[in-house]
């Protein structure tokens, strides 16, 4: 688990939405990537800990990359998984 910095909107009614992910590549070089779709998110309470997993796609250099993304809810950090 990677702990990275997500850009996210909240809903009236407490949804949550990633918008944009900011990753860092081998080099350290950090891109922000636009997360273009979201397949599905789950809400998930392993060792205690109340997450909310959400699998997604951003595209880079022309190709639909997965990524998992998990919001934990009472730190209010999210990590690559």
């Amino acid at each position: 688990m990677i702990p990275i910095d997500v850009n996210a909107t909240f809903n009236t009614i407490g949804g949550i939405k990633p918008v944009y992910v900011r990753l860092e590549n081998a080099e350290h070089q950090v891109y922000t990537y636009k997360i273009s779709r979201i397949e599905y998110s789950k809400e998930d309470n392993r060792a205690g800990i109340q997450t909310i997993i959400f699998v997604c796609y951003i595209e880079e250099d022309g190709i639909q990359k997965q990524l998992k993304l998990a919001y934990h809810v009472s730190s209010h950090k999210w990590v690559l998984l």
